[in-house]
């Protein structure tokens, strides 16, 4: 299941500061446990095909061993800065024309440019909104 929140995202165009109402789609605690019990066992895995061949065994497996449980911890809490999906719809100050924002696997500051003059902005952080600003959303289904 989603987790989905209404928030208010930081876009700056420039020097132009401009907070558009969002919906983001943040990753569940099971999808990124999921994501970091996938790197840990997949560095035990290349150190198990490790074992057999010789000289090899005696260095990659034990320091597998000890790097899989710390790879799958910086995987989990670097999937919990991620957010999944941003959908947004927002005005360019430079060309007034209206953009919609439709963005996965986001990582802030995340930055592109107005497909229609160019300007470029980035999109620097969110903030969650009261439930009812959801609710009064455009972008609703």
């Amino acid at each position: 299941m989603e987790h989905q929140v209404s928030a208010s995202l930081e876009v700056d165009f420039g020097g132009k500061i401009l907070w558009p109402v969002a919906k983001i789609v943040l990753p569940t605690q099971w999808q990124m446990l999921k994501k970091g019990l996938r790197a840990w066992m997949g560095v035990w895995g290349a150190a198990a095909l490790c074992l057999p061949v010789p000289i090899i065994h005696l260095v990659f497996p034990p320091i597998g061993l000890i790097a899989g449980p710390f790879l799958g911890l910086l995987v989990y809490l670097r999937s919990k800065k991620m957010i999944e999906r941003i959908d947004a719809e927002l005005s360019c100050p430079r060309c007034s024309q209206q953009l919609e924002l439709h963005l996965t696997a986001v990582s802030l500051p995340s930055f592109d440019a107005c497909p229609h003059c160019k300007a470029g902005y980035g999109i620097y952080s969110w903030k969650q909104e009261p439930a009812e600003t959801l609710l009064a959303s455009p972008l609703q289904p």
